[in-house]
């Protein structure tokens, strides 16, 4: 109640909340923090980062997903996420076939930006991670590599992965 006593009315003590938590969420500080937040999971032995604002959705269960003939391996097919049809790629399988790990669980992710979504189907997601800084690098799909003392981290560049899966699938048959 000594809050409200302060203020006229409840309405000008949420008129001035309203106007400090504007100001909290500019804060460069939660920007650079943003900037740095990625999904981060894995797809056979290798760990693998995308930026958390291309992540618009995480399921254990995806729709039907029908196959499409005469594909590479990794094209799992198409899939129905709420009227959109989307690529399903196993991801798991274009970057490590030779990879033995079988997952009884896998985890699919719908991935968008600006030019289209797609989803991806990888072994387990490890969460969100921060990690302000990266190795540049361009090779393949890959603009970022990050090594930590225990593990090293591939960061995916989605618009890359979409155009380069597509153009290999088309020169293999």
């Amino acid at each position: 109640m000594t809050v409200l006593n302060k203020y006229q009315t409840a309405y000008d003590c949420l008129r001035v909340y309203v106007r400090q938590s504007k100001k909290v969420r500019q804060t460069p500080e939660t920007v650079a923090t943003k900037e740095g937040l990625y999904l981060a999971f894995y797809a056979g032995d290798k760990g693998f980062l995308v930026r958390s604002d291309q992540v618009l959705e995480i399921t254990r269960k995806a729709q039907i997903i029908t196959p499409l003939p005469f594909t590479a391996p990794w094209m799992e097919g198409l899939v129905n996420v709420r009227g959109d049809i989307l690529f399903v790629l196993n991801f798991s399988l274009l970057v490590a076939p030779e990879s033995s790990r079988k997952v009884r669980d896998p985890v699919y992710v719908v991935l968008g930006s600006e030019a289209e979504s797609f989803m991806i189907k990888v072994d387990d997601i490890q969460g969100m991670r921060h990690f302000p800084e990266m190795i540049a690098v361009n090779d393949g799909f890959y603009d970022g590599v990050r090594v930590t003392p225990l593990e090293q981290w591939l960061r995916i560049n989605i618009d890359r992965l979409l155009n380069n899966s597509l153009l290999a699938q088309t020169a293999e048959h």
